[in-house]
């Protein structure tokens, strides 16, 4: 959650995340952004050959 801190209505691709918070592993990354989908925290888009991920602001 730290990656959407600075700029929380900034849409960041799985690469993004990855790179912004340094971790090696991309299950962990992977693991770790569903579930926030999964609890409502973020949201999840496809974009042509992309995955967008950005947090939800208004419940």
């Amino acid at each position: 959650m730290a990656v959407f801190a600075k700029t929380p209505w900034k849409k960041f691709t799985f690469r993004d995340i990855k790179k912004l918070t340094g971790k090696k592993s991309e299950s962990y990354v992977y693991d770790s952004l569903k579930k926030f989908v999964k609890t409502g925290c973020s949201r999840k888009r496809k974009r042509a050959m992309s995955c967008f991920t950005r947090l939800i602001l208004n419940p």
